[in-house]
């Protein structure tokens, strides 16, 4: 090992976290923690104090001439997760470090100089629309005095995410969106729709990763455009990346086709009722055609099908009798009747289903359900039945052994379930399931994982405070420490077998901090909420409510040794500097949480094991019900007002009286003063004309004002007063 190499070593090894400067920006939590812990102890940000007069420009460093200058910096590549840097060879065994700053010059003074110890720059660490600069150059250790000269500066921007899926559940009268993005930074999602004939319309910018359009027409189309936007915070634009298009029909439902062996020879199919359907037509594949030539690579294949029954709408199931050895496949398609015709709008498969008069080794088990108790740790699985088998063998493998060893052998066929045994925690035990006629076994199963967890984190409460939002939850018995995510995204997936969530989209893990009042004279400082008072942070406090683990010397802030923690609101402060070093201004970067914004709160609990010579972590099952509650903001939310109403001929002049903040306004009306309100037009204009009226018949109007929140969300005001007129 080189001596530069052992120096930086030795250096992290005796400083642990004070490597991590104040202002460190904190890391987005992606799928791993490890990931996370990473990018806390790299990233970090380089702070100037504050000088009390003019400094002079900054000098090469001492000693640059003992290391090499980094040459042909350039972005190597852009690819799903970040900007990869590379450079032409260094003589020597030199580290290379990069910089990257929204200044060009990179003056310390001016904006804030960050650092990485490796050759990638994360799209989690930029904001929307910003340029940022980025150099390198080579040193025993990142924040050393020595150093070589700097490479020539290059510039990135993060780009806006791609729409990566749009998952749609059809109802008769309604559609849900499920969407995802990657690839890039987002805060949410600018959703329209279209009929078949008609113009694109707005109707939601969220940062929810699902959508609920209601109200729709049945048997219709609809396409719909999405595209991921980024929000910017700091200059308060939004940032739009490509659209993407899905077209779907309402009156549709998921059939759920099952096809199951329900003896020698019998195949039972059973689904779910459409309710549009006017029957259903059942079919049975006569024949594959495998391609026996390939082309450009492609081989050509279809699959050809019988009709074997025609059901009424009320048959949710059929039995296939009189069958053979062999295998089978299937096809469920509903109807509805046009003109006395079957049009088919819905369809579904069942495939490879086996029919056998003998046991077969060929024969595979099929593990259906894998369900674990949360409180005593067992997981319950089931299987599909194997022909003709007259049992089946419960498998576990053992790891001294290198081999699997029986754990329950079943004597009746009729059995095809089995509760495997609590793992002990943080352990992995893995089990399988093969069926046996006598000396033949059939090919086991996929392989079912059991983790010995502790229990979930209940009682998760979330409360808005004066400089942000306390989260507390109740204690976890055997845990060390818990994690707690902050997530915009309401969407969560319930698990009925182990009573926990689970979430998608975008999320942040909360840190623990703690402030406490700065030098008055400081222009380095925070200020918490609305608050202008200036602070500075504790690191030495919060690192004392943060979890010590006995197993290793590294202390994280997002480990979290208590059962609450603050997730705060707060803007970092720097000054900005002219040519000759005089205070003319300062830069604010907004952190923390935003105003306007619901969050949603979740906790995981984690208990750290001693395993022979290291440890072990054993984490929650699932994850704790959220908690949610957000920062009102009073800019924008007061209800606007309907400054006058001027009829016409079969018209009405809509003229609103302007609200500060707001990007537009939403209009409604109905023929009766207290109900039957519908959204007819959504305007940027503070006046409006609605026309083809009934003449002599009296309308109601009311108003919503539109603002943006800290997310960039829409973000409606209460209801105006109603006004009414007389069209003429």
């Amino acid at each position: 090992m080189k001596k530069a190499k052992i120096f930086r070593q030795l250096l992290a090894g005796s400083l642990g976290l004070m490597l991590v400067l104040p202002g460190a920006v904190p890391a987005v939590a992606a799928e791993a923690q490890q990931a996370e812990k990473a990018m806390e102890a790299t990233v970090i940000e380089t702070q100037a104090v504050a000088p009390k007069a003019a400094v002079a420009p900054e000098v090469e460093a001492v000693g640059a001439q003992q290391y090499p200058e980094v040459k042909s910096l350039a972005v190597k590549e852009m690819n799903a997760n970040g900007f990869v840097f590379s450079h032409a060879p260094v003589s020597g065994d030199y580290d290379v470090y990069y910089e990257y700053s929204t200044n060009k010059n990179f003056d310390k003074k001016k904006a804030k100089v960050e650092t990485l110890s490796w050759d990638t720059l994360s799209y989690s660490n930029l904001k929307a629309g910003v340029t940022y600069y980025v150099r390198a150059y080579t040193a025993a250790y990142s924040s050393s005095s020595e150093r070589g000269k700097y490479s020539k500066t290059i510039q990135v921007k993060a780009p806006v995410a791609e729409v990566t899926d749009i998952e749609t559940e059809i109802l008769d009268k309604g559609i849900t969106l499920t969407l995802d993005a990657n690839y890039g930074l987002y805060s949410g999602f600018q959703i329209d729709r279209k009929a078949e004939k008609g113009k694109y319309k707005n109707l939601a910018t969220t940062a929810a990763s699902r959508f609920k359009d209601k109200g729709l027409k049945k048997n219709t189309k609809y396409t719909y455009r999405v595209r991921a936007y980024a929000y910017n915070p700091d200059n308060g634009k939004t940032y739009y990346g490509d659209y993407s298009y899905k077209t779907v029909e309402t009156g549709a439902a998921a059939m759920d086709l099952k096809a199951q062996v329900a003896g020698k020879t019998t195949v039972k199919l059973t689904w779910k009722k459409v309710s549009s359907a006017a029957g259903y037509d059942v079919y049975r594949s006569v024949g594959t055609n495998s391609s026996t030539t390939r082309k450009s690579g492609v081989d050509y294949g279809f699959t050809k099908y019988e009709l074997i029954k025609s059901l009424s709408k009320k048959k949710v199931s059929y039995t296939d009798k009189n069958l053979q050895s062999g295998y089978y496949s299937y096809r469920i398609r509903a109807y509805k009747l046009v003109n006395g015709n079957k049009v088919y709008f819905t369809e579904d498969y069942a495939s490879n289903v086996k029919i056998s008069a003998k046991f077969s080794v060929s024969s595979a088990v099929t593990v259906y359900k894998q369900a674990q108790n949360p409180k005593s740790g067992k997981v319950t699985i089931a299987w599909y039945p194997v022909p003709q088998a007259k049992g089946y063998l419960v498998e576990k493998y053992d790891d001294a052994k290198d081999s699997w060893v029986t754990q329950k052998k079943i004597t009746k066929a009729s059995t095809r379930s089995y509760t495997l045994p609590a793992s002990s925690s943080g352990k992995t035990v893995d089990y399988r399931v093969r069926a046996y006629s006598g000396s033949k076994y059939s090919r086991p199963s996929s392989t079912v994982s059991v983790q010995g967890h502790i229990a979930a984190v209940t009682g998760v409460k979330a409360k808005a405070t004066a400089n942000g939002i306390k989260i507390s939850w109740n204690k976890v018995n055997g845990a060390s420490y818990y994690r707690v995510y902050r997530t915009a995204d309401p969407v969560a997936i319930y698990d009925a077998d182990t009573k926990t969530y689970s979430y998608s989209g975008n999320r942040n893990s909360v840190e623990i901090q703690v402030f406490k009042n700065a030098d008055p004279s400081d222009n380095y400082y925070y200020t918490l909420g609305d608050s202008t008072a200036k602070m500075q942070e504790d690191y030495e406090a919060a690192r004392k409510q943060a979890y010590q683990s006995p197993y290793e010397s590294y202390v994280s802030t997002y480990e979290i040794k208590g059962t609450s923690v603050t997730d705060y609101a707060y803007d970092y402060h720097t000054p900005v500097y002219d040519d000759k070093g005089v205070v003319t201004g300062e830069e604010v970067d907004s952190r923390g949480i935003q105003n306007d914004v619901s969050y949603h709160y979740y906790v995981i609990a984690y208990k750290e094991v001693k395993d022979g010579t290291g440890y072990r972590t054993a984490d929650s099952y699932g994850y704790s019900k959220s908690a949610s509650a957000k920062l009102a903001s009073k800019a924008g939310k007061a209800a606007p007002t309907i400054q006058k109403i001027k009829a016409g001929k079969k018209t009405a002049t809509i003229t609103i009286k302007k609200v500060t903040g707001a990007k537009k306004y939403q209009i409604y009306r109905s023929t009766k003063k207290n109900k039957g309100y519908k959204l007819v037009k959504t305007t940027t204009k503070t006046s409006y004309k609605d026309t083809k009226l009934t003449s002599k018949k009296t309308y109601y109007y009311k108003v919503k004002a539109v603002t943006k929140n800290g997310l960039g969300e829409d973000v409606t005001s209460s209801f105006s007063k109603v006004k009414s007129v007389k069209v003429k």
